[in-house]
């Protein structure tokens, strides 16, 4: 039986899946041993994961350019259960890519003294762009983060079952093992009571798509953020056409040298041919994502130093549970670059690209 078949007739609750969710369960088949490992029946949690690791490769498609990179990855998965991080990001990065229109094309690297190869070059229909595709490292807190992230989105899908809602997570400067399950409860406690919280650890408060939709212009939401949060700015709500129905938002404190360590190593060595401009791509989906914090300012204090970087360009991914699968981005194009990535102006300086798997 397909994959694709198994879901639908296992999963209790209904399933509306796409072509595109079909191209994923394909994907996922096409890599020797991973179906056999999957439990019977199929849970919630297994289902994602499946459509979580064909995303991007469906999206990539039959590309002649990538073969090297998933034969590498395959031989990866089966030594070590999984694929690597960095070729995961640079496959992100590519499906990304594509998904914006372009004819990319995955480099292998050129071991070569004085030669440095990016690791994929774009061809939009105006220019061709070189990218290198780095990520910041990984701290103890960002994977404890990641780790609730998930319960959050999981416990949250049982509670909304498809309905639509935001939900906003603040959590202080606590460990984050101490407060994972006061935070798991109060949602439990979703949707009777709207807002929870202990003063400078967490604070949960969740609505409707009506009540962000009334939002007024001044973006002044009552209880968001909470009074003891260092950074009054309410978070921006996307209620546009086809966005996700559910949106877990967790504002974070942000520390920016992990963001720019990779960015620094990259600039200071770009891999790019000559007369092609060079942007910097961040997979940041493993860490406290910076989309709001990281200015177009504070990347100035930096971009005059680096004629060679046309831009960079940071992405996270957000699959939404059994939904949506997005990444959201954010573009810091350099104006004191001796070529520009003009092509890339076409990215609002904040978006959210989402892919749907299941229109339920």
């Amino acid at each position: 039986m397909p994959l694709i078949d198994r879901i639908v007739a296992e999963y209790p609750v209904r399933l509306d899946l796409t072509d595109l969710a079909a191209a994923a369960c394909e994907q996922f088949e096409s890599f020797a041993g991973l179906t056999e490992k999957l439990p019977k029946p199929l849970e919630g949690t297994n289902i994602q994961n499946i459509l979580e690791f064909g995303w991007p490769l469906a999206i990539v498609g039959a590309n002649p350019s990538f073969e090297w990179l998933r034969n590498r990855v395959t031989k990866e998965i089966a030594r070590t259960g999984h694929a690597s991080r960095s070729d995961w990001a640079v496959i992100h990065a590519g499906a990304l890519l594509t998904a914006l229109g372009a004819r990319v094309t995955f480099l292998r690297e050129v071991k070569k003294q004085g030669t440095r190869t990016p690791d994929i070059r774009a061809s939009f229909d105006d220019q061709v762009i070189d990218f290198e595709v780095t990520y910041p490292k990984i701290r103890r807190r960002s994977r404890e983060l990641q780790q609730l992230i998930t319960e959050v989105n999981l416990e949250v899908d049982k509670i909304y079952r498809g309905e639509p809602y935001y939900l906003f997570v603040y959590i202080g400067e606590v460990e984050l093992t101490s407060v994972g399950a006061e935070i798991i409860d109060a949602i439990r406690a979703l949707p009777g009571k709207s807002q929870h919280g202990s003063v400078n650890r967490w604070y949960v408060v969740a609505m409707s798509r009506d009540e962000a939709k009334a939002v007024p212009p001044s973006g002044a939401i009552e209880g968001v953020p909470p009074n003891w949060w260092p950074d009054q700015k309410v978070p921006r709500l996307d209620t546009s056409a086809g966005s996700p129905s559910g949106q877990a938002i967790f504002p974070t404190f942000f520390r920016v040298q992990s963001y720019l360590d990779p960015i620094v190593r990259k600039a200071n060595r770009p891999q790019r041919d000559a007369g092609i401009p060079f942007v910097i791509m961040i997979d940041a989906t493993a860490d406290i994502v910076p989309h709001e914090q990281l200015s177009t300012g504070l990347l100035e204090n930096w971009f005059p130093l680096w004629p060679n970087v046309a831009g960079v360009l940071i992405f996270d991914r957000r699959p939404f549970f059994l939904g949506n699968f997005c990444w959201k981005t954010s573009l810091h194009l350099n104006s004191h670059a001796t070529i520009q990535a003009s092509s890339l102006a076409r990215l609002k300086a904040e978006d959210l690209m989402c892919k749907t798997m299941n229109r339920r």
